[in-house]
């Protein structure tokens, strides 16, 4: 473990509960949102702000707790419908090298190691078990749509195979896209008051920021960031607008089945292919589109059990 690190961050972190102690009192101690017939109080709304702010390196002040309190709120709503939705299915299985992958990305950018962001979470006085049953959560969620559609992920072949010959006939370079989202739900009925209120976030503050606050995607934890993609892995609608930007610039809103998407470009890689495995290059794109197939039932899934779920702010 990165002892000088850890104890640079314990610190910072001394200093930052102090305040923390001072400003929290301000929100207000009535705060309990009922979710069905589970219960978000006052002390997991803490905690979860807390957290939020600790792991992104922010300050803790009354400025930014009130800005990531409705965020905070947000996704502890989404996290037990979701659980609800797993209970009732009897759905346990997740992915333990995605969760290890995550948390390894969580130690790198406060860098330390697994056994140092346990300590950080006792020094902070943080769940440290419940951030890992949430995130657990996440996964299982993904299992359980993967069990629910997995037969209706029909994946035209026609397009694979001119997707593998479009990737042999340019493998001199190849394009890779650093991407982030925000995905907002169709089902609102005021779509273009909520497009506009992210675009004002985007523009007094950041992308990661209306990220956390209005995005639907699980993606909104992580400010929307998804990661690095081949060009030839996008789907044309995505590509078009994407060639239309430049680095640090978002898209248009682009529409789908159930949902407006939201793309930035964060970076772009030129890369030079030499031997082309074109088996691999099959399945990369089969299971890139499978992921765009699922990702599009699991905003169609949560959005149906959302609307049935009351959830009543006392």
């Amino acid at each position: 473990m990165k002892i000088k690190n850890l104890i640079k961050i314990s610190i910072l972190i001394f200093f930052f509960v102090f305040t923390f102690l001072n400003v929290f009192g301000k929100i207000n101690s009535s705060i309990v949102v009922k979710v069905g017939n589970e219960i978000i109080t006052n002390s997991d709304l803490k905690n979860e702000i807390q957290t939020m702010l600790l792991l992104s390196g922010k300050q803790i002040n009354q400025e930014n707790i009130d800005e990531v309190k409705n965020i905070a709120i947000q996704a502890l709503i989404r996290n037990l419908i979701k659980k609800n939705e797993i209970k009732k299915k009897k759905i346990s299985k997740y992915s333990e090298d995605e969760l290890n992958v995550y948390l390894l990305k969580v130690c790198e950018r406060l860098n330390i190691d697994i056994s140092g962001l346990k300590q950080f979470f006792a020094i902070n006085k943080l769940n440290y078990d419940f951030f890992i049953e949430k995130n657990k959560t996440e996964l299982i969620w993904k299992t359980l749509i993967y069990y629910t559609y997995k037969n209706q992920i029909d994946i035209n072949t026609i397009e694979v195979e001119n997707e593998v010959k479009n990737r042999v006939k340019n493998k001199k370079v190849s394009l890779e896209y650093n991407l982030s989202e925000i995905e907002l739900s169709l089902s609102n009925q005021d779509v273009e008051k909520i497009l506009n209120d992210v675009y004002q976030v985007i523009k007094n503050k950041s992308f990661e920021e209306a990220a956390k606050k209005y995005s639907i995607s699980s993606s909104a934890s992580k400010g929307g960031e998804i990661g690095i993609f081949a060009e030839k892995t996008l789907s044309s609608v995505y590509l078009n607008e994407l060639k239309k930007i430049n680095i640090g610039e978002i898209t248009k809103p682009i529409k789908n089945a159930n949902s407006i998407t939201i793309l930035k470009i964060n970076s772009m890689n030129n890369v030079k292919e030499k031997d082309l495995d074109l088996n691999k290059i099959k399945e990369e794109i089969i299971a890139k589109k499978k992921e765009e197939k699922l990702s599009l039932f699991s905003r169609s899934h949560f959005s149906s059990i959302q609307n049935k779920t009351l959830v009543k702010f006392q």
